[in-house]
C-alpha cells in the first residue's frame, strides 16, 4: 500500500549514482530534507531496485552516537574477512577501532582510508552502494571516516547515498553533491493518499490534507490511518487544525499518551537502547515489572515493531518518545537497561546507560564512565573519549578528581579537532584552584586550540604559552616540562617577530635554564642547540647545532622522537644551510607520520619540505610535495578557502606568472599576520625580495633583506645574507654588503657545507675587486654545480654571466648565461629565465637547440598524475602509492593508466624512462 509514488528524477538521480558503482567511477550523494519528508522511503526503494550490485545499509541512532566507531562497527563487521589483503598498518589501526584488537590509538584519518581500501576491495567483484540513513546521528569517528570515504571514491565500484535532515548542521557533509527533498507534487500526493484510505476519499478533502501536509508523505501516511472514514468521505468534519507539519512529534506524542503506564515505558526503553537489541529490551522491562500485553498494545499502535530487534516506524518517534520522557523516567529505564547489559563487549554501551541513569554525584559511575573514556582513547575515539568524560564530570564530586577528569576531557577534545569544546571545558576551571601540573596541562591545551581560535595574532601567543606550560611543569613534571619546551622551540619559527609574551631571546633564555647545561638526551640537546642559535655568536653555537643536527638524522632517534623533533631539526639544519641534513630529517618524519596515519604531522613535514626544496631551486620536487599536501589537507577537512591561505610563497616567486604575481605573495603575507604567523610573513618578504632582485629593483631588495637579516629570523635570515650583499652592491652601499659578507663568511667557516660555501663565493664575488672577483665567482659555480642547490647555482651563473658582459667579454659571458638559462629552464624558474634570456641576446647569443627545450609531454599531466607517475617510476607498488597518497589502489590504477596513455607508454620501466628523458631535456 504504501509503495513509492512520484519522485521520478531523485530517483533517476539515485540510480544513476549506483550505477556509476557498476562501472567503476563511484560516486557520492547527500540526500537533504526534513523528518517525514521520504527520505527513508527514497534509499528503500534504491536498495530493493538494484541489480547485481550489493547494497550495505546503516542508520545513525541518537543514542549510540557517543559510542566510538559504534555505526562503522555495524557497516564493516560482514567484511572483517576481506581485511587479510589490506595494508599491515591500515588492517591494524581498523581493528584496534572496531575493538578486534588492541593496539596503539589510531589516527582518525587512517581509519577512514582502512575503511576505503576495504570498502574497495570488497567492490571489487561485485560493486557496492552503500546507504545511510540519518547521518546526523552517527557517532563522530564513524562519521569521519564515511566522509573520508565520500571524498576518495572516484575510481572505485563503490558509491554512497548519504541521507541527512536539513534542519541539522553536519559540518562532515559540507561541499559533498547534494539532493533536496520537497514534499511530493500534488498529483503524487493525492495518488499517496488514496492509497492509503480503504474507503471513499473526497477530492475536496484530499486536497485539504494535500495542501495541509504541504506533500509530506509521512504526515499524508499518518493522517490517512489517523482519520475517520466519514471525515475522508466528507461527511463529518474535520479537526482544525489537522496535526500535521511542524506538529508531526507532536502528533505521534498524541498517539502514546493514549497507552497506558507500562506500554509508555517500555516504549521509553526501546528508544533508549541504540542497539534495537529486542533480548536487552525484553529483559529490561520485564525488571520494571512491565506486562508482555503492554508490549502489544504498544505495537497495535504501528509505532514499532519487534520482528528480531526493535524498530520504530520513523526516527522521529524514537526521539519524541524520549525527548518527551521526564528525568526521572529516563533514568529509571537507563538504569534497568545498565543492570541488563552484562557481555563484556558491551561495556561501553552498559557505562553509557549508567551516566544517564544517575543525577546527582555518583564517584563510582563516574569512574565506570572514565573507563569507559580510556577504551575509546585506546581506539582512537576522542569524541567518545570526550563525551564520556564530561558525563564523568557531570558525576564527579567536587575536587582533585573532577579536575583531572576535566583536563583530561578537553586534552581528549584538542586531539579529536574540537577546539571549541576544549575551550569551554577549560573555562570551567580557575587558575587557581590548579596545582602546577594542572596548570600546565591547561596552557597546552589552550596553546594546541589557540591557533583555531579565530582571534587576530592567534599564533603569536603560542609560544608563550607552552613556555609557561614549561615552568609551571619545571620541579615536578621533567617530562612534561621537555614536551613543552619542545613546542615551544618548535611554533618559534612560525610566530618570530610577531611573539606575544615572549620574544625568541627570551624563550631561548628559558630553555637553557630549564634544559641545563648538560643535556642528557636528543630532545635536550636539540633544545640546547636552538637556544644557543638564538644567543650566542655563530661560531659558538654551529658545533652544538651540528651535534643535535647529526642526532636528529641519525638512525638512532626512534620514530616517536622524530615525529617530536622533526621541526627542530629542519630549523636548525637550516641554520647550518645544510639542506642534505634537512632533507633527510624531512624525509623519515614524514614517513614515520605517514606510517602512524598522523596527518596532522605529516601535512607540516610535507608541507614545510615543499618550502625547502623550493628555496633550493627544486621547483619539480616542491611542485609534487604541494600536490600530496593538498591530498592530506584534503583528508583532514581543510576547505579550498583555508587552504589559500597557505601559500609556498617561494615557489610562486620562483615559478609564478602573471602580472598579480607580487600581489599574491603581499597577499600571502598580509595574511600570514591576520594569524599571528611572523615567520610566514618574513617568508613571503624573501619571495618579493627575490622578485625584486630578478626585476634589477635593488632598491626594494635592499629594504627587504636588511630587514629580514636585522630581525633575525631561524629560518630565513642566513639565506637573505647573499641576497643582501646582491642589493647592497647595487645600490653602492658597499659597506653594508661588507659587513654583511663578514656575516655569511663566518656562516661558511663555521659550518662548511657546499651551500654555505657556495654563497659565501658569490658574495666574495659581489664585493671583490675586479681581479678576484673572477676567482670568486669561478669557485661559487664549481662549489654549488654538483649540488641540488639549483637556485644558488642559477643565480651565480646570472650574475657572473652580466659581469662578463659588463667587461665586453661577450663570449665567455655567453657561456655563463647560456649555463644559467638552463638552470633556470630546468628549475621552471620563469621569471629568471627570462632575464637570462635577455641578458644572452644582449651578449649576441642565441638560443641553442638544448637551451630551451619546449614543453615535454610530461607537461599535460595534472600535479596529482605527476605525482603518481614519478611514484610509480620509483618502483613504488599501486598500494604503496594509495597509501602515501590516501587514495584507494583503484584509484591509483585508474591515474596510472591515464598517465600511460597520455605519454604513450606501456609499463613502469617505459614510463621511468620517459620520466628520465623528459629532466634531461628541461
Amino acid at each position: 500500500m504504501n509503495a513509492l509514488v512520484g519522485r521520478v528524477a531523485e530517483r533517476e538521480r539515485l540510480a544513476a549514482v549506483a550505477a556509476s558503482a557498476a562501472e567503476g567511477f563511484g560516486e557520492v550523494l547527500v540526500v537533504r530534507g526534513d523528518p517525514g519528508v521520504g527520505k527513508t522511503a527514497l534509499l528503500d526503494d534504491l536498495a530493493d531496485g538494484v541489480d547485481g550490485l550489493q547494497v550495505v545499509r546503516l542508520l545513525g541512532v541518537e543514542t549510540e552516537a557517543g559510542l566510538a566507531f559504534a555505526g562503522l562497527q555495524r557497516l564493516l563487521l560482514r567484511y572483517r574477512a576481506l581485511g587479510s589483503a589490506m595494508p599491515e598498518i591500515q588492517r591494524a589501526a581498523l581493528r584496534v577501532a572496531l575493538g578486534l584488537e588492541a593496539g596503539p590509538p589510531p589516527d582518525r584519518h587512517l581509519v577512514g582510508l582502512a575503511t576505503l581500501t576495504l570498502l574497495a576491495e570488497a567492490g571489487h567483484d561485485r560493486p557496492i552502494v552503500c546507504v545511510v540513513d540519518d547521518v546526523q546521528w552517527l557517532d563522530q569517528e564513524s562519521l569521519d571516516a564515511l566522509t573520508f570515504v565520500a571524498r576518495r571514491i572516484h575510481a572505485d565500484r563503490v558509491s554512497m547515498v548519504l541521507a541527512a535532515r536539513t534542519s541539522i548542521a553536519v559540518a562532515a557533509l559540507a561541499g559533498l553533491p547534494e539532493l533536496r527533498l520537497e514534499g511530493l507534487e500534488h498529483a503524487a500526493a493525492h495518488e499517496l493518499l488514496s492509497r492509503s484510505v480503504a474507503g471513499d476519499l473526497d477530492p475536496v478533502i484530499a486536497g485539504r490534507i494535500v495542501e495541509a501536509t504541504r506533500g509530506v508523505p509521512l504526515a499524508i501516511l499518518d493522517l490517512g490511518d489517523e482519520l475517520g472514514g466519514d471525515q475522508l468521505s466528507g461527511g463529518a468534519t474535520l479537526p482544525d487544525p489537522l496535526p500535521l507539519g511542524g506538529r508531526l512529534e507532536s502528533h505521534y506524542l498524541e498517539r502514546v499518551g493514549e497507552l497506558g503506564t507500562g506500554s509508555r515505558t517500555w516504549l521509553l526503553l526501546a528508544a533508549a537502547e541504540p542497539s534495537g537489541d529486542l533480548a536487552r529490551v525484553s529483559a529490561a522491562a520485564s525488571a520494571l515489572g512491565i506486562d508482555p500485553s503492554d508490549v502489544r498494545a504498544a505495537e497495535e499502535t504501528g509505532l514499532v515493531r519487534t520482528r528480531g530487534r526493535v524498530r520504530f516506524r520513523h526516527p522521529l518517534v524514537r526521539s519524541a518518545v524520549y525527548g518527551a520522557a521526564d528525568t526521572e523516567d529516563r533514568r529509571r529505564v537507563h538504569d534497568a537497561l545498565a543492570a541488563v547489559t552484562t557481555d563484556p563487549v558491551d561495556e561501553d554501551s552498559r557505562a553509557w546507560h549508567l551516566g544517564a541513569s544517575r543525577v546527582e554525584p555518583d564517584e563510582h559511575v563516574a569512574g565506570v564512565l572514565a573507563r569507559a573514556a580510556d577504551r575509546a582513547r585506546d581506539r582512537g575515539g576522542y569524541s567518545a573519549r570526550v563525551s564520556f568524560l564530561v558525563r564523568a564530570v557531570e558525576l564527579t564530586p567536587a575536587g582533585p578528581a573532577r579536575i583531572d577528569r576535566t583536563l583530561a576531557a578537553a586534552e581528549a577534545a584538542a586531539i579529536g579537532g574540537a577546539p571549541v569544546q576544549a575551550s569551554r571545558l577549560l573555562a570551567s576551571l580557575e587558575e587557581t584552584e590548579l596545582d602546577p601540573v594542572g596548570l600546565g596541562r591547561s596552557l597546552m591545551v589552550r596553546a594546541a586550540v589557540h591557533v583555531y581560535s579565530g582571534l587576530a595574532d592567534a599564533s603569536a601567543d603560542v609560544p608563550a604559552m607552552y613556555l609557561r606550560a614549561a615552568r609551571a611543569f619545571e620541579a615536578s613534571d621533567p617530562v612534561r616540562a621537555r614536551e613543552a619546551l619542545v613546542r615551544c622551540a618548535s611554533n618559534l619559527g612560525g610566530a618570530e617577530w610577531m611573539m606575544r609574551g615572549c620574544s625568541v631571546e627570551e624563550a631561548a633564555t628559558t630553555i637553557r635554564e630549564i634544559v641545563g647545561e648538560e643535556p642528557r638526551d636528543v630532545a635536550g640537546t636539540a633544545l640546547a642547540a636552538l637556544a644557543s642559535f638564538a644567543l650566542d655568536p655563530y661560531e659558538v653555537a654551529a658545533p652544538q647545532m651540528r651535534a643535535a643536527v647529526d642526532a636528529i638524522a641519525s638512525d638512532r632517534v626512534s620514530p616517536t622522537e622524530l615525529l617530536e623533533l622533526g621541526m627542530l631539526g629542519m630549523v636548525l639544519a637550516t641554520g647550518l644551510l645544510d639542506d642534505d641534513a634537512r632533507t633527510t630529517i624531512l624525509t623519515r618524519s614524514a614517513e614515520v607520520a605517514r606510517a602512524a596515519g598522523a596527518l596532522y604531522p605529516l601535512d607540516v613535514f610535507l608541507w614545510v619540505r615543499s618550502l625547502t626544496e623550493a628555496d633550493i631551486g627544486q621547483l619539480e620536487s616542491a611542485g609534487r610535495l604541494l600536490a600530496e599536501v593538498g591530498q592530506v589537507r584534503d583528508a583532514i577537512g581543510l576547505t579550498p578557502d583555508q587552504q589559500e591561505m597557505f601559500k609556498n610563497v617561494e615557489y610562486l616567486a620562483w615559478c609564478g606568472r602573471g602580472p598579480d604575481l607580487e600581489a599574491q605573495i603581499e597577499r600571502s603575507g598580509q595574511a600570514a599576520v591576520a594569524l599571528g604567523l611572523g615567520g610566514a610573513e618574513t617568508m613571503a618578504r624573501a619571495a618579493s625580495a627575490l622578485l625584486a632582485s630578478c626585476a634589477g629593483d635593488y632598491e626594494t631588495s635592499y629594504r627587504l633583506s636588511a630587514g629580514i637579516v636585522e630581525q633575525n629570523h631561524l629560518q630565513v635570515a642566513q639565506r637573505a645574507l647573499v641576497n643582501l650583499v646582491e642589493a647592497a652592491v647595487f645600490t653602492g652601499r658597499d659597506e653594508e654588503a661588507r659587513r654583511a659578507l663578514v656575516r655569511l663568511e663566518s656562516i661558511a667557516a663555521a659550518s662548511p657545507t657546499t651551500w654555505a660555501r657556495g654563497l659565501a663565493a658569490v658574495g666574495r664575488a659581489l664585493v671583490a675587486t675586479d681581479d678576484e672577483t673572477e676567482v670568486a665567482f669561478r669557485e661559487a659555480v664549481q662549489i654549488l654545480e654538483p649540488t641540488r642547490n639549483l637556485a644558488a647555482l642559477g643565480r651565480a651563473r646570472l650574475l657572473y654571466g652580466e659581469w662578463l658582459l659588463r667587461r665586453r667579454r661577450r663570449a665567455d659571458a655567453r657561456f655563463q648565461l647560456r649555463g644559467a638559462l638552463g638552470v633556470f629552464e630546468r628549475m621552471g624558474a620563469v621569471r629568471f629565465a627570462e632575464r637570462a634570456r635577455r641578458e644572452l641576446l644582449a651578449s649576441g647569443g642565441t638560443e641553442g637547440p638544448g637551451d630551451a627545450a619546449g614543453p615535454t609531454r610530461t607537461s599535460d599531466l595534472t600535479a596529482r598524475e605527476a605525482t603518481v607517475a614519478a611514484m610509480a617510476a620509483a618502483g613504488s607498488t599501486n598500494a604503496e602509492i594509495a597509501a602515501a597518497l590516501l587514495l584507494s589502489p583503484h584509484t591509483v590504477d585508474f591515474h596510472l593508466r591515464k598517465v600511460f596513455r597520455k605519454l604513450g607508454v606501456t609499463s613502469r620501466r617505459e614510463l621511468a624512462g620517459t620520466l628520465d628523458a623528459a629532466e634531461r631535456i628541461s
